[in-house]
This record gives structure tokens, sequence and C-alpha cells, in this order.
């Protein structure tokens, strides 16, 4: 390598490096519905991060499938009432596209 190509003493090049992060973070349930013409089950659930990162999640049961996430304000009363919300939104379209209700 010529000399203009070198490093400065004490400067590297970043090595790859594998890091392994195993962050696991149980959700906390705020609310569960069923549908009550199929018996699906619907889950409101909020993910917390730190102590102030909110996201949450509407899922639908059986087949874990997410139907909504979105991160959330930092206020958890606030968190809440969105969640529940999004729950009622998501069954009430749930019933009128699947049940033509």
């Amino acid at each position: 390598m010529s000399d203009e190509n070198q490093l400065p003493d004490g400067v590297t090049f970043n090595q790859d490096r594998e890091y392994d992060f195993d962050v696991t973070n149980d959700p906390e349930l705020i609310n569960e519905s069923t549908c009550n013409m199929c018996g699906i089950v619907f889950r409101a659930l909020l993910y917390t991060f730190g102590t102030s990162r909110h996201v949450g999640s509407i899922k639908r049961f059986p087949g874990d499938k997410e139907l909504w996430n979105n991160p959330l304000p930092k206020d958890v009363v606030r968190c809440k009432k969105i969640l529940n919300e999004k729950l009622v939104e998501r069954i009430e379209k749930h019933k009128e596209i699947e049940h033509h209700d």
C-alpha cells in the first residue's frame, strides 16, 4: 500500500462484528374482544421500550396476524385510549367485510 493510502497511527478501519441482541419485550394486553359471529379473537397490545417509548398493535387470533401497528404517545393513558379505539375500528371493519353487517 502506498503512503498516501495508509491511515494515520491510532486510526483503523471499522471491522465487521456480529452482535446478537435478544431483545424480548412482553406486550401488555390492553383489551381483548371476540367476534360474536365467527369467534375470532382481536387483541390490543401495548409494547413499552425503556420508560417512554410505546408501540401499539392490534392482532387477530388464531394465526397471530397483525392488523395494525403504530408508535404511540408517551402518555400511557392516551396509548390505552388509542388502542381501544383502534380495536373497535378493526372489529367493525372485520364484521363489515367478513359478515356484510
